[in-house]
C-alpha cells in the first residue's frame, strides 16, 4: 500500500529493532511506523488500544511498540495543560537537537525520555507558562537526586497478575536498582524508558557553553595573552548570581578548534584566519622593496 503512494520514498523495514517499525518519508518528512501483531481477525476502527486487555497474549515487541501509543495518550491524560506541554517540550528538543544530545543511538535521551521529563515538569508547575516551565526544567533536573525515579503517577501493577507483564519495580526486581537514571513510563506495564548507564551517576546532566574570545581591532599581539585573570573574573561574577546555589559548578578549560564540537557551529567550525600567510607575504613585500632599494 505505501509504496504505491507517489508521496512516500525512502520505504523499508527494521524487523530486528527493539521496536520492529517500518521507516518511509512521506512529502520529505521521515517517519517510523510501529508494528504491532494482535491476535483478532479484524481490526475494529474504534479500537481502544489504552485499556489494559489489549495486551493479552500479546509478545514482547508488540507490547513495546503499543506501548509508545499508550505512553503519549497517557501523558496527555496526565499533564494539566497540554497546549503548554507542547510548547514547552518544543522548546526543550529544539534545544538538545542544537547541542547534538537528542539521540538514543548516540547514547543520549530520545523523544519519550524528553517527553516524560517535560511532562513532570508540567505537573510540579500546573500554572506556569512555557518560558517559566523551560527554566524550571533545567532548575530542577540540575538539583535531581538519581536515580530517584521521574514518575508521572504511580506504578500501575494490577494488571501485571491476570497479564504476567513484568513492571519496574526495585522492591521486587534487584536488577532495577542498578538504573543510574530511570524515568518511568506511565502506562501498563510501567518501565524504565531510559537505559543510558553513566559512569559518573551524581552528574549524569550536565550544561557546557563555549566562548570565543579575539584580540580587538587595531591592538598588534606583542606577547602571549594570560586567559586566567579573565577566567576568574568571569566565575567570580557567575557565583555572585542571585540565584546562584552552591550545587552549580564552573569549569573553564581549553579545547583545540578542531574537538569543538559540531553544534557550536552549525554551518562547520570556522576556518582559520591565515597568519602564517599574511606574515609570510608581508616579509616577500619587504624583500622585494629592499631588493629594489639596493
Amino acid at each position: 500500500m505505501l509504496s504505491e503512494l507517489p508521496e512516500v520514498t525512502e520505504l523499508h523495514s527494521v524487523p530486528d529493532a527493539y521496536v520492529p517499525l517500518m521507516g518511509f518519508k512521506l512529502n520529505g518528512v521521515s517517519i517510523g511506523l510501529p508494528y504491532a501483531k494482535l491476535p483478532l481477525w479484524i481490526i475494529p476502527e474504534d479500537l481502544d488500544i489504552s485499556q489494559d486487555s489489549i495486551l493479552q497474549n500479546a509478545d514482547e515487541q508488540t507490547v513495546r511498540s503499543l506501548n509508545g501509543c499508550r505512553v503519549t495518550d497517557q501523558i496527555f491524560r496526565l499533564v494539566p495543560n497540554i497546549q503548554s506541554f507542547r510548547t514547552t517540550l518544543r522548546r526543550i528538543r529544539f534545544w538538545a537537537k542544537k547541542r547534538g544530545v537528542y539521540s538514543n543511538v548516540s547514547g543520549f535521551l530520545g523523544g519519550i525520555n524528553w517527553a516524560l521529563l517535560v511532562a513532570r515538569i508540567c505537573q510540579l508547575y500546573p500554572n506556569a507558562l512555557p518560558n517559566m516551565l523551560v527554566s524550571r526544567f533545567f532548575r530542577v533536573y540540575t538539583q535531581w537526586h538519581w536515580p530517584n525515579p521521574i514518575l508521572l503517577c504511580s506504578i500501575d501493577d494490577e494488571g501485571s497478575s491476570s497479564l504476567g507483564l513484568q513492571v519496574w519495580d526495585p522492591r521486587r526486581n534487584p536488577k532495577d536498582l542498578l538504573h543510574k537514571m530511570p524515568i518511568i513510563t506511565p502506562a501498563y506495564p510501567c518501565m524504565n524508558s531510559n537505559m543510558l548507564q553513566f559512569q559518573d551517576d551524581s552528574r549524569p546532566l550536565k550544561c557546557c557553553l563555549f566562548m570565543g574570545l579575539q584580540r580587538k581591532q587595531g591592538v598588534e599581539a606583542v606577547e602571549p595573552f594570560d586567559i586566567r585573570r579573565t577566567i576568574e573574573e568571569f566565575k567570580n561574577t557567575v557565583y555572585c548570581y542571585m540565584l546562584w546555589v552552591h550545587e552549580m559548578e564552573v569549569s573553564v578549560s581549553h579545547v583545540m578548534r578542531r574537538s569543538i564540537p559540531s553544534f557550536v557551529f552549525p554551518g562547520g567550525v570556522r576556518p582559520l584566519r591565515n597568519l602564517k600567510r599574511t606574515r609570510h607575504s608581508k616579509r616577500s613585500s619587504e624583500q622585494i622593496v629592499s631588493s629594489t632599494i639596493y
